[in-house]
């Protein structure tokens, strides 16, 4: 059995040996193609069979790539407080710190309206004392989906089974 990177063919020099087309296998398995006899299909597929360790890495790179689509969706949906769904990407958790920064600095009293958009663009009023609660619960909800994106990434990593894979 000789192995062929694809594209490239294999040249023994002047000692080359020709096999009628009906007698040569192929299999290909990534970018690399395998020749051989035919007859050897069997022996060739369990050959170049996955290992059970790359088997459990394409399960975790596949459950890493849901445990991403899971955390970006619950940001896209945003976070809900008293009511509001307010949107929570980075650039408008930055907003609201800037928001909060600036109603600082003024010395905005407790009982002054502010008017905050949710994720609809629909505009609310509250009060700057309402406000900061509103943004501690946001912090907080926004802080427990980033816990629970790590505590998953890291059950995968640590997992050492398809089944504790599929478990998290």
């Amino acid at each position: 059995m000789k192995q062929f990177p694809a594209g490239q063919v294999e040249s023994s020099g002047d000692d080359k040996t020709y096999l009628p087309a009906e007698r040569i296998g192929v299999l290909k398995r990534g970018d690399t193609y395998y020749v051989f006899e035919a007859g050897d299909e069997q022996v060739m597929a369990d050959m170049l069979a996955p290992s059970a360790e790359d088997v459990l890495a394409e399960a975790k790179g596949m459950k890493y790539a849901r445990i991403e689509a899971d955390f970006q969706a619950a940001i896209a949906a945003g976070i809900t407080v008293s009511g509001i769904t307010l949107a929570a990407n980075d650039s408008d958790r930055a907003r609201f710190v800037e928001l909060l920064t600036l109603l600082r600095e003024a010395n905005a009293p407790e009982d002054m309206p502010v008017t905050i958009a949710d994720i609809a663009g629909t505009t609310h009023r509250v009060t700057v004392a309402d406000l900061r609660r509103i943004m501690v619960q946001y912090g907080l909800a926004v802080q427990a989906n980033w816990t629970t994106k790590a505590a998953r990434l890291q059950a995968v990593q640590n997992a050492a089974t398809i089944d504790a894979v599929g478990a998290v």
